[in-house]
């Protein structure tokens, strides 16, 4: 699906996009987000980024563990989801909103002590170019913490969760938001997203040291902690 459809669908949906995520992921989806935010190792005036950040969820996480925090800049392509993050964060990090593509960050390089994306990257097309933007505008040794769903590795556990994806997420997200066709990519998302393995291969290729690959609630999601490492550091 193309950025301007990925945009009007998540703005069609922003006003009911977490109570809609606590219904179909049973409430999952905050734990699996407190479990990301504790990767987080952030010092007094770090600079934090938020990609794909939609309602601000991570960023309210990080700043509640990490008060000390100078800038966070929330990135999303949706303008509507960006204004009801800046409604729930309100002035406590002077937080910088940019309506922006993860392809092409309009940030200098080195700009961040540590980046987190959650559940934004399967909505990105060239997740080579999202990898390698990250990789510039984070500092030597920045840690970046990714979210993102995933398909469960035991057989009975994956029919079941499949079943779930594919006939009931649509018909309840559908009915929650007034916007099925938002689940209906949801769904054909997750199903075609690259595995963990090539989302780690991902991220090496972009100069990252893959430090953690956790799969959460039986591999519905998997969490990724990755350090920027110097391009020179590559090996060829």
């Amino acid at each position: 699906m193309d950025k301007t459809r990925v945009r009007k669908l998540f703005d069609s949906i922003a006003s009911r996009y977490d109570f809609a995520n606590d219904v179909l992921s049973l409430g999952l989806h905050r734990i699996w987000e407190r479990t990301a935010a504790r990767r987080l190792e952030l010092s007094q005036c770090a600079r934090l980024l938020d990609l794909g950040a939609g309602s601000g969820r991570m960023t309210a996480l990080a700043l509640s563990r990490f008060p000390g925090i100078q800038t966070v800049a929330l990135v999303d392509l949706s303008e509507r989801m960006l204004r009801l993050a800046g409604k729930s964060l309100g002035l406590r990090s002077a937080p910088v909103f940019i309506c922006g593509d993860g392809e092409a960050l309009s940030f200098k390089s080195a700009s961040f002590d540590s980046a987190i994306m959650a559940y934004s990257l399967r909505s990105m097309p060239d997740r080579d170019a999202v990898a390698s933007e990250l990789h510039r505008v984070l500092k030597p040794d920045g840690r970046l913490i990714i979210l993102e769903f995933s398909s469960p590795r035991f057989p009975l556990f994956a029919q079941l969760y499949l079943f779930y994806l594919r006939r009931i997420i649509p018909l309840i997200g559908g009915l929650i938001t007034g916007n099925r066709q938002a689940y209906e990519h949801l769904r054909d998302s997750i199903g075609v997203f690259p595995t963990p393995d090539r989302i780690r291969k991902c991220l090496a290729d972009a100069d990252f040291r893959v430090m953690e690959c956790t799969l959460l609630s039986f591999g519905i999601s998997t969490l990724y902690v990755a350090i920027r490492e110097p391009a020179a550091a590559k090996a060829y």
